[in-house]
């Protein structure tokens, strides 16, 4: 079974904590994999990266966690567009291209149709690799 994670409904007011860390304790580390979704925004900015959704990218990488990149090529209004955060989004695009395979699609309905695909590799990756864990002998690595 998916369940998607939402921070606007998965989420619950904590005081004494950025509000990242919250996102990241709440959600993130409870989640098997990422898909993340760009147009024009990089987002907005945390204490530790140029936004939460990059951080939550880093932090899932850092656990080892599957981690899905599309970029819309999708045309939108010149003035609807933030410049300073379609060039941070280019920049991390292209470091990114360096260390992962990403996708891009021009509609929603190309997004879907990737998306319904890869997804269920990811999907079949994931419980092959929790049915390994499973079949391993207690007390082995």
């Amino acid at each position: 079974m998916l369940l998607p994670l939402r921070w606007e409904t998965h989420s619950s007011p904590e005081y004494g904590s950025a509000p990242q860390e919250v996102l990241n304790r709440q959600i993130v580390d409870r989640s098997d994999l990422v898909v993340g979704i760009f147009w024009t925004r990089i987002g907005t900015p945390t204490n530790a990266a140029d936004s939460g959704t990059l951080e939550e990218i880093e932090r899932m990488t850092s656990q080892s966690k599957p981690v899905m990149l599309y970029f819309s090529q999708a045309k939108q209004e010149p003035d609807r567009i933030d410049l300073d955060q379609l060039a941070k989004l280019r920049s991390f695009k292209a470091k990114t291209c360096n260390k992962a395979l990403i996708e891009n699609f021009t509609s929603p309905t190309e997004f879907k149709e990737k998306l319904a695909k890869q997804l269920e590799m990811q999907v079949r990756s994931l419980a092959q690799k929790r049915a390994k864990t499973l079949r391993r002998p207690q007390g082995r690595p």
